[in-house]
């Protein structure tokens, strides 16, 4: 994920070692990875942001991953349209999560991930 920092775009990653990935099943480790990867290649092909955050939270059954960028957002309706959002809502359906997706035009972009554990 650090990968993804350049002159351009910093990415600050938060709490991802207070996840026990250990005892998270492989299958949605692969899913996390993916859905991840997929917002990090959207922020740098279309955000036009210069700052993204990933902070990981944990509690009793639940990983939380709220990431955000101060990109130029979007209109949520259109945002839906986009292959790689359905994409990342079947992914993370397939494994009994939830997200969420917050955004407004010229005002960031931010997606609530919860993964049950």
């Amino acid at each position: 994920m650090s990968g993804f920092n350049n002159n351009e775009v910093t990415v600050l990653i938060n709490g991802i070692d207070t996840i026990n990935w250990i005892t998270i099943e492989s299958n949605e480790k692969i899913t996390v990875y993916r859905m991840l990867q997929e917002l990090l290649v959207n922020m740098k092909n279309q955000s036009q942001c210069g700052l993204a955050v990933l902070p990981f939270k944990k509690t009793e059954n639940k990983e939380q991953i709220d990431y955000s960028n101060n990109g130029v957002g979007g209109i949520i309706d259109e945002l839906n349209l986009k292959i790689g959002l359905r994409n990342l809502e079947n992914r993370i359906q397939a494994i009994k999560g939830t997200i969420t997706f917050i955004t407004k035009s010229d005002k960031g972009f931010i997606v609530l991930i919860v993964v049950p554990i």
